[in-house]
């Protein structure tokens, strides 16, 4: 990369972090610009090259293990409190809709991973009890980040420190998504992105967490009262 370029990439990471600091509310714009920049670096394609010859990941990288969802009404009619269930939920109450595969993922299995990442996010968030909002998304940026080597997570744990200054009311909620975020990196020793989700979409949410060995860990969580709000006996929901 031409220094030229290297400095236009350089600023529009830069306009895309701090954009998403101050106006997370529409982050989907904003961190456009940073991962664009992020993810299409050498550093964040050897993370994903990496990944895809971990043990765990070997096998599910070589399938491509990418099956086709339930939609959303076929979802609704699940168990209450089934994974999928719980899913259409949360996707009910915030207004949003499974991602599509990607139309341009490529055939290699870092690429797979990539896109694996990319699409199953939101049954992470559903899976580790945390909400959509900047604390929230501290604690899936930080596993990425920890866990994966991730570059694009590291930048937007980057961005979600920078809001914590910029909003000091939120500061301490985010610093401890970070921790949370961190000990289950490190302390959790589950292949997320190995996990076949897709294998048993009745089976219920707290069963999943047995299953994973994540329910302890849970317990240390620093969103009590969201771990659990998409379960159909939900007292978030009852109230």
């Amino acid at each position: 990369m031409k220094r030229t370029e290297l400095r236009a990439a350089a600023f529009r990471a830069a306009v895309g972090l701090l954009q998403s600091a101050r106006d997370p509310e529409h982050l989907s714009t904003h961190v456009f610009r940073l991962l664009q920049v992020v993810d299409g670096t050498p550093l964040a394609r050897s993370s994903f090259e990496a990944l895809a010859l971990d043990s765990h990941h070997i096998k599910i990288a070589a399938e491509r293990y990418q099956p086709a969802w339930p939609e959303a009404e076929q979802r609704r009619r699940m168990p209450p409190d089934s994974l999928g269930a719980c899913l259409q939920r949360r996707f009910d109450a915030e207004g949003l809709n499974d991602l599509p595969p990607s139309s341009n993922q490529g055939d290699q299995p870092w690429q797979y991973l990539a896109e694996r990442l990319r699409r199953t996010h939101d049954l992470h968030h559903l899976i580790l009890g945390v909400p959509d909002s900047t604390a929230g998304e501290m604690v899936t940026a930080s596993f990425y980040a920890c866990r994966y080597r991730n570059a694009g997570a590291v930048a937007v744990v980057g961005a979600w420190m920078t809001h914590g200054l910029l909003q000091p009311e939120e500061h301490d909620l985010i610093w401890r998504a970070l921790r949370f975020g961190i000990i289950l990196a490190q302390d959790w020793h589950q292949p997320l992105l190995a996990v076949r989700w897709e294998e048993n979409w009745e089976r219920s949410v707290p069963a999943w967490r047995d299953l994973l060995g994540l329910t302890p860990f849970l317990e240390s969580s620093p969103f009590p009262k969201e771990r659990d709000a998409w379960l159909a006996t939900s007292p978030i929901r009852a109230a």
